[in-house]
């Protein structure tokens, strides 16, 4: 592939196509990078013929061939510790003249080997690597000797420890989804978590890309789906915030929201659509997060039924929870549309009581008892107790509170909630959307 003349063009390129994709963007960009990195080591590195002792590897994000328009090119000149320093020095230099946003580092098999462990960002950069050029038997090895070793040695630790960080993400009372000014790559839900989901698999299953992600997790194909438009349309976004900004920047900022709006086909002073799809893909990623913690307890095997028949709290008859998250028994009848909001409540309640959070498969039941109730359903003796003990026990009222919000039943029983989700005010007293605004401070 032979990139054009300067990176100016080559963006241009390939983020201004109409109607591609995020991910064929970001790929197809980095396969030009890739072009430009083959000709320069090519031209510092096999000036007399190929170098037996030095490769190039890609890593972190450009790996995966994931690179938006001014994200780090993070790459690794890995040698024997027989190679010209001097054709090391040339090389990094002239990456660097290329204007490249680089992160480069030079490291032998040792050195690889005793920075492993230093950091998490270290890791997960490492847990991606891709062959560039040069001796790939040296890139095999480091990744069949030392790589793959390492992870296979420390997959419990290193995948507790990002399911660490995704469970303080997304069961935070304490975090709101819905930022007026969202950051697309760290926020809560957003690319960042979407990617430890990817690195969980890859060290627990050996996972290389997000569509053998799907078929690890167990992910049916309407769940891959939706993750996919969300990912993809936050990967979008974030593109679009790095081409007018001409620099990385990652957070959606107010003054940004309009001309990104129009960029990807909202129309003119369009930021209220845009916010409302970012929005939805955000909430679709926590339901992917919350989907992924429940299809990958035990993976399909008899351990997930001993969990459940020796493991589980039992709730209620016909509810029980497991590791935090509350479960209707799946062979349990729903309830007739007149006992429907009072069984609905009691759910929260149960919630509640247990500091639990609701699976995605009892989530799915209340949508689907909502769509046949409406605002009087909730207007009943049983629903006004339940709601009272709710909000008058003693903790945990703003995180259920949110719950209900989030599955549509504070609308049911407050109308004039409705109107006010994922509403933005763009004054100095909102960070959030109002309805988070009014749930934060509760």
């Amino acid at each position: 592939m032979t990139p054009p003349a300067n990176l100016s063009a080559l963006r241009t390129l390939c983020f201004k196509e109409e109607g591609a994709t995020g991910f064929t963007q970001a790929e197809r960009f980095s396969g030009y990078i890739d072009a430009v990195l083959l000709a320069i080591y090519a031209d510092a590195i096999d000036t007399g013929g190929p170098d037996p002792d030095i490769c190039l590897v890609a890593l972190g994000g450009y790996g995966r061939k994931e690179l938006c328009p001014f994200s780090d090119v993070d790459i690794i000149l890995l040698h024997t510790g027989k190679s010209s320093e001097q054709k090391i020095a040339h090389a990094v230099r002239n990456f660097w003249d290329a204007g490249l946003i680089l992160g480069c580092v030079v490291r032998t098999l040792r050195e690889v080997r005793s920075i492993l462990g230093s950091d998490l960002a270290t890791d997960t950069a490492l847990l991606q690597t891709r062959y560039l050029a040069g001796n790939k038997q040296l890139f095999e090895t480091c990744v069949h000797q030392i790589l793959k070793p390492y992870f296979q040695r420390h997959r419990k630790g290193i995948s507790a420890l990002l399911k660490s960080q995704l469970r303080n993400a997304v069961f935070s009372a304490k975090q709101a989804l819905f930022c007026i000014e969202p950051d697309l790559k760290n926020g809560l839900c957003t690319l960042r978590d979407c990617q430890r989901m990817l690195w969980i698999e890859t060290v627990r299953h050996g996972v290389g890309s997000f569509q053998d992600f799907y078929t690890s997790a167990y992910f049916s194909g309407s769940d891959a789906s939706a993750f996919t438009a969300a990912y993809d349309f936050l990967l979008k976004v974030r593109i679009q915030i790095h081409m007018l900004c001409e620099r990385r920047i990652d957070v959606l900022e107010t003054a940004l929201q309009d001309p990104v709006a129009r960029e990807l086909g909202f129309g003119p002073n369009a930021a209220g659509k845009l916010m409302e799809k970012l929005f939805t893909a955000i909430r679709t990623v926590r339901t992917s997060i919350m989907l992924f913690f429940e299809q990958t307890g035990g993976g399909r095997s008899i351990i997930p039924v001993i969990r459940k028949s020796f493991g589980a709290t039992r709730v209620s008859p016909d509810d029980y929870m497991l590791d935090g998250i509350l479960y209707h028994h799946e062979k349990a009848p729903l309830p007739s549309d007149a006992e429907a909001a009072a069984w609905i409540l009691q759910r929260f309640r149960n919630a509640q009581m247990f500091q639990a959070t609701l699976s995605v498969a009892l989530s799915n039941s209340i949508h689907g008892l909502l769509s046949r109730l409406s605002p009087p359903d909730f207007h009943t003796p049983a629903v006004d107790r339940l709601f009272s003990e709710i909000i008058s026990h003693d903790t945990d009222v703003g995180r259920i509170i949110s719950a209900m919000h989030d599955c549509g039943v504070l609308a049911a029983l407050i109308p004039a909630f409705g109107p006010l989700t994922c509403k933005v005010e763009y004054d100095s007293a909102h960070e959030y959307t109002v309805d988070q605004h009014i749930l934060l401070t509760l």
